[in-house]
């Protein structure tokens, strides 16, 4: 299938101006439910279900984010939806008493991380299109963090406890993923490559019960979130047209000056 690009009225966020498949964006409405129906999403806080201000539909915005991504945005598309529906059931305007966005970056994190996406210093903390980008990027640090702190301690789980103990660095700090590490391995019988076994000694590292439970449950639910948007991910992957799009997902504003680093995408 071939695809034609055009670009949408009303899909300009932040300066920015995207460009998507013909017929793809829908914009200046709620995204639809994601593939498989709003699974959670009755378990989700209310402060999640507030509508979407206008602008861009966030499914299209994850759309050309993962384009503007090439072979690597194909390869993690699943995995970040996954994450993004975990975070905030695609809720542009979703806010906690911590955290904001698609992504939902608390500020001091997002200090850190956005500025080292082209055009998201000092953006908008709901702006999907920066909130996207920065997930994959500091998904990207935590993933090689925790690969180091596991290969140093000489787990065996391989590439899904290295992704899990990411995930759960996302959602509660890699800080307190290190902490369980070393108190895993310094505990008899403890092995960190079973999940059961490191959920036991977070109340050991000195983690509330709430916050052990909710970060220990977190890496399940994006894992499960993350398998309704494989076939979708298939169908990129071998799909030629939209390499028309790949690295031209995000045009800047010309009058800005704001150019897309397409040098950014990771290798993790």
């Amino acid at each position: 299938m071939v695809y034609r690009t055009r670009i949408v009225p009303g899909l300009v966020l932040a300066g920015h101006l995207i460009l998507v498949p013909a017929g793809a964006a829908r914009a200046q409405q709620e995204p639809p439910a994601p593939p498989g129906g709003e699974a959670g999403a009755t378990d989700l806080p209310h402060w999640m279900h507030g509508p979407v201000r206008g602008g861009p539909s966030a499914r299209a915005v994850f759309e050309a984010a993962m384009d503007h991504l090439g072979p690597h945005g194909d390869e993690w598309y699943a995995r970040h939806a996954g994450m993004v529906q975990a975070e905030s059931s695609w809720r542009v305007r979703a806010e906690s008493p911590w955290a904001q966005g698609l992504a939902q970056f608390t500020p001091p994190t997002r200090g850190d991380v956005w500025p080292r996406i082209a055009g998201c210093a000092g953006a908008d903390p709901f702006d999907p299109w920066c909130g996207i980008l920065a997930m994959d990027s500091y998904m990207g640090t935590l993933y090689r963090m925790a690969d180091r702190q596991l290969q140093a301690a000489g787990a065996t789980g391989g590439r899904p406890q290295v992704l899990a103990m990411a995930r759960r660095g996302y959602n509660g700090g890699m800080g307190w993923q290190q902490r369980e590490l070393r108190l895993c391995l310094s505990t008899p019988g403890c092995d960190p490559a079973r999940a059961d076994h490191m959920a036991a000694v977070c109340r050991e590292a000195g983690r509330s019960e709430a916050a052990c439970r909710e970060n220990h449950r977190y890496a399940p639910a994006v894992a499960r979130a993350e398998a309704q948007y494989r076939p979708e991910r298939d169908r990129r992957k071998r799909g030629i047209g939209r390499k028309i799009l790949r690295g031209v997902a995000i045009g800047a504003s010309v009058a800005q000056g704001r150019v897309p680093d397409l040098r950014q995408a990771n290798t993790y």
